[in-house]
């Protein structure tokens, strides 16, 4: 038993450690692009909470965008900057937090569902190389704080079952609230419960204890609604969103994203396939800790496809990475041949090995633009994009540790006697634009200097053209 205790304490502490060590390394020399932007904007640890909201509702400085998700994580990233430093690594670092959290929390709950739990290990090392909760850990965004909570909500659901004590139920409140603030999709999580607690109600006896749990879900939803009403009632009017519902979610429904290649994609794809039509009578007529995990994935997908049609498009991989997890938990539950499930955890931590660092995203390589100026002896910056940007650029770690300096505006240069002003200007990013190879964009055309300088360098690099002026 002892023996058994310690084995598990370090399965869990080498993945663990595992999936810090790829993060850490995929990491490395990571750049932020247009979304994590305006979440650093927008956390700005250094304005008033008032200018903070401000800033969330669509007051972006020279421009005007809202945020489609509630504002409690933008809030807890705040916090984390004003203890941490206010960087773009530390912004990232909060993801990372979560994202790495996330591999013993799955153990946990795939233990918890499993028939044997023979396939600990095998299931940890897909979780931990998988890389679509790589790429996630690292954006400075909400999905893995989300995925992290999801999970916690489901383990301590998965504990209420076993122990119907008073503190788990309170505890299962809080964490579920402050879940459903952070991401709100995550109700598709407590419909799956619901279902499979009304089957619970009328196949077994203890019909108390899921009143009980019922009372709380609804609970919950009815104090999220309350706690989030003016975040609810903007959003509630939206037909618009930043995604679109096309055909190839039908071919294959996230899985291509969720696992990071077309095969692995569809593999991953036709073995879920297989057991959901295998399974089909103890998914209807049967209740197991199993079957609530594939009530939760199919009511996401079947909740966020008819809002999509009937309300606003919301079909990213994205907004609901929390079930990722479960697909894989839900899988190697059900394969039973021990060379199929040792295949398929090689394919899963394998094929990944090539493809670490090639992010779906391309972002901007916007260290590689201020070591440009800081190789050249330059300490002055002016761009002509917006302040979303311009923050971006004051929060990386070279602009920092090399003391540079981002002019607001020209007005008063002759006071200030600079030799030599860099001029960095995002020129059809591949994010917005692809690969197309476009003309110039205006805005890093056009001469915003005064007469006394002219150019004297022009660079261009993916991204971007830089241009270096000199005082006459």
């Amino acid at each position: 038993m002892i023996f058994s205790k310690y084995k598990k304490i370090f399965m869990y502490s080498m993945l663990t450690l595992i999936a810090l060590t790829i993060r850490s390394y995929v990491m490395d020399g990571k750049e932020s692009w247009h979304d994590e932007w305006h979440s650093i904007y927008v956390s700005n640890p250094n304005i008033e909470f008032n200018q903070t909201m401000d800033r969330y509702w669509g007051n972006k400085g020279d421009s005007f965008l809202t945020e489609y998700y509630p504002p409690l994580y933008l809030i807890l990233l705040k916090y984390f900057f004003l203890f941490l430093g206010y960087s773009d690594v530390i912004g990232r670092g909060f993801s990372l937090l979560f994202g790495i959290l996330i591999i013993p929390l799955s153990l946990y709950v795939f233990e918890n569902i499993s028939k044997t739990n023979k396939n600990n290990y095998y299931f940890g090392f897909a979780i931990a190389f998988n890389l679509f909760l790589i790429w996630q850990s690292l954006e400075i965004r909400a999905h893995s704080l989300s995925t992290f909570l999801s999970l916690l909500s489901i383990a301590i659901f998965l504990k209420i079952k076993k122990t119907n004590h008073i503190m788990l139920h309170i505890s299962y409140l809080i964490i579920s609230i402050i879940n459903l603030s952070i991401w709100p999709i995550t109700l598709t999580i407590y419909f799956g419960k619901l279902v499979y607690l009304i089957k619970e109600f009328f196949l077994k006896k203890k019909k108390k204890e899921i009143i009980t749990i019922i009372i709380n879900i609804f609970l919950i939803i009815i104090l999220y609604a309350i706690i989030n009403y003016k975040y609810l009632f903007y959003n509630v009017n939206r037909t618009e969103h930043y995604t679109l519902l096309n055909i190839n979610f039908f071919l294959n429904y996230h899985f291509r994203s969720f696992f990071g290649s077309v095969f692995l994609g569809g593999v991953f794809l036709v073995i879920f396939t297989y057991f959901l039509i295998k399974k089909r009578k103890e998914i209807i007529f049967k209740n197991n800790h199993s079957n609530l995990i594939i009530y939760i994935i199919l009511s996401t997908y079947l909740l966020t496809l008819l809002y999509s049609i009937i309300r606003a498009p919301i079909m990213s991989p994205k907004y609901v990475m929390y079930i990722l997890p479960l697909i894989i938990i839900w899988v190697y539950d059900n394969i039973q041949n021990k060379k199929i499930y040792i295949l398929l955890t090689l394919l899963l931590i394998g094929l990944p090995l090539f493809n670490l660092k090639n992010f779906p995203i391309k972002s901007p390589p916007t260290a590689e633009a201020l070591n440009i100026v800081i190789n050249n002896n330059g300490k002055y910056i002016f761009s002509s994009d917006n302040d979303v940007f311009k923050n971006y650029i004051r929060t990386k770690k070279d602009f920092i540790n090399n003391k540079l300096i981002l002019l607001d505006d020209l007005k008063n240069l002759k006071n200030l006697n600079i030799e030599e002003i860099w001029f960095i200007c995002l020129n059809n990013p591949s994010f917005a634009y692809g690969d197309s190879k476009l003309p110039d964009e205006k805005k890093c055309t056009q001469n915003l200097m005064p007469p006394d300088y002219k150019i004297n360098k022009i660079i261009y690099i993916k991204d971007f053209l830089i241009k270096s002026y000199v005082k006459t």
